[in-house]
């Protein structure tokens, strides 16, 4: 299976570029390219496979296996959390009725967009274990900070991530906007990457075809 067999090279362009071992700018760039591909290839089979939670285990189980015998097991739990949340974010837009489809490896490398709601909100997506859902739209963020709850009040967690976000979705074009989108890791079954109903519920609050046309 290519996800399987192409993760050790995956861990080890993370690796080279997290000792900036890359200097040279188009191989840093080649870099990019291969980790956001290697994303995108696994992304499109944890969808696929969906309704076989048995393969996706094994798929999982074997892929925690690759990463501790590379030293990486530490960091395997946050790589895991944001696939199956970006996963998860793509099927609740299936359930409002909209077409989603996953960013192109250039747009998640260079714009950050995991996805595309539809064909012209970009959407970013941040998994947590300890923060609350929330969904920011770019063409309703102030350029100021933004406040967003946390354990001990209010704390501008994302602040910097949401204005920028809303920089590169600009670049698109005036026509373009985005959903900056932090999904809790309790909302999502962390096999098949399912959304729970609630999760659904909460986006269908603030986006929905009728929302977006108006």
């Amino acid at each position: 299976m290519a996800v399987i067999s192409s993760f050790p090279a995956f861990l080890e362009t993370k690796w080279k570029l997290k000792m900036e071992e890359i200097e040279d700018d188009d191989e840093l760039a080649v870099a990019y390219k291969d980790l956001t591909e290697y994303q995108f290839l696994i992304s499109h089979y944890v969808i696929s496979q969906g309704d076989n939670a048995p393969a996706l285990e094994e798929m999982w189980r074997e892929l925690r296996a690759v990463s501790e015998s590379k030293g990486e097991g530490p960091n395997f739990k946050m790589f895991r959390r944001g696939i199956v949340t970006q996963v998860a974010t793509y099927r609740v837009f299936e359930e409002l009725g909209l077409h989603p489809k996953n960013a192109t490896p250039e747009q998640d490398a260079y714009k950050k967009v995991d996805l595309w709601s539809d064909d012209e909100h970009a959407v970013q997506i941040k998994g947590s274990a300890i923060e609350k859902f929330g969904i920011y739209k770019t063409d309703e963020v102030s350029p100021t900070s933004v406040e967003i709850s946390g354990g001990g009040g209010k704390r501008n967690v994302y602040d910097n991530d949401i204005r920028s976000f809303r920089t590169k979705v600009r670049s698109f074009g005036k026509n373009f906007k985005g959903y900056f989108i932090v999904i809790p890791s309790d909302m999502i079954d962390f096999t098949t990457g399912k959304p729970k109903q609630e999760l659904i519920e909460l986006v269908r609050q603030e986006v929905s075809p009728l929302k977006m046309a108006a």
